[in-house]
């Protein structure tokens, strides 16, 4: 995790299990994001996991389990 000179800490909640996960982003970052920025351009350094509770609000223990692979293997 990076050393930033804005931190701020974001505390998010899944919309599927509840769960709270709070992340520590910088605020230029958040503003860029909050311009339109691309999830991925503007967090680089947060896992795909926590960038898409930035995108659907969801987890992504929940989301993996809502889009298994397999759910489409011998369709």
């Amino acid at each position: 995790m990076p050393d930033f000179i804005d931190p701020i800490n974001i505390s998010m909640t899944c919309r599927h299990c509840k769960k709270e996960y709070v992340m520590r982003v910088s605020q230029a970052d958040l503003e860029n994001r909050n311009k339109g920025m691309l999830v991925q351009e503007a967090f680089p350094y947060l896992s795909a996991d926590l960038r898409e509770m930035f995108i659907t609000g969801i987890c992504g223990k929940c989301y993996d389990a809502m889009f298994r692979d397999d759910q489409f293997k011998g369709a």
